[in-house]
């Protein structure tokens, strides 16, 4: 039994301790290395007609222990026929060996709908596992609702992410609401042409959920900051944009049913 222990105590530091071998930053070093940016591209479709968004982020150290990340996101969207416009920040304490925990708020509009987030979220890096969430509430004018998202991601490589999760989003502003319950998964590949203040990698994710909603999209992202491989971007810079899941309701005319005529 003791032998039993010690084996799982021995696993469970390896997890936990920062790989240093591959470059991961050392025990309590800066929530954000530098400052640094983000802008990508990206487009697909889902099961309502085509899908394209452009993305920028910057952030920047706040002290030692803290970071500030500022984003912005514009792009249309088949299920709802009309430009989506989203801002967001996050405030968040990090540690690059153990994992990061902050404030979350963005401001969301599309045709005459807005919807506003406020809640926080959460990672935890083991070694080439990271755990990451994020839970708070959405309001709308029709309708508010929890929002919540869980994601499992793998390192293959320094530069290779594979995850898969699930998210809900419930809210209603109009003929506009969030699609419910769904699933995702996905990919990000750093590529090898990148120079000492910029990097590039593809990217791509499909979503499956409620009211039928199914989604594809993949993409170019450029990072701008210093040279240094994806997993180390991911916990060392910036926290990931958040993609809006969106569906429109087609409000039917309810059916008019004429009085009976008198009898003659």
């Amino acid at each position: 039994m003791n032998r039993f222990f010690l084996s799982v105590s021995a696993v469970a530091l390896l997890a936990a301790s920062p790989a240093l071998a591959d470059g991961h930053a050392p025990l309590g070093g800066p929530a954000v290395s530098a400052p640094n940016g983000k802008i990508a591209v990206f487009g697909g479709g889902d099961d309502d007609g085509g899908l394209i968004f452009g993305e920028a982020s910057y952030t920047m150290p706040v002290g030692q222990a803290f970071g500030l990340q500022v984003d912005g996101l514009v792009g249309q969207v088949g299920r709802v026929d009309d430009t989506v416009v989203q801002g967001a920040a996050h405030l968040f304490w990090r540690d690059p060996s153990k994992g990061l925990l902050g404030l979350y708020g963005s401001a969301l509009s599309v045709d005459s709908a807005d919807m506003y987030r406020i809640g926080g979220e959460g990672q935890l890096y083991l070694n080439r596992i990271s755990l990451e969430g994020m839970l708070g509430w959405d309001e709308a004018s029709t309708d508010g609702g929890v929002f919540a998202s869980g994601t499992f991601a793998y390192y293959t490589s320094d530069n290779t992410r594979l995850y898969a999760g699930a998210r809900r989003t419930d809210w209603r502003d109009g003929t506009i609401r969030g699609v419910g319950t769904a699933g995702f998964a996905g990919l990000e590949q750093q590529m090898s042409w990148g120079d000492g203040r910029r990097g590039y990698s593809l990217f791509g994710e499909v979503r499956f959920g409620e009211n039928d909603y199914r989604a594809a999209w993949a993409g170019l992202r450029v990072y701008f900051g210093e040279s240094k491989s994806l997993i180390r971007r991911h916990r060392e810079d910036d926290p990931f944009t958040v993609t809006p899941d969106l569906d429109e309701i087609v409000e039917v005319a309810p059916v008019v049913v004429p009085p009976p005529m008198p009898p003659a």
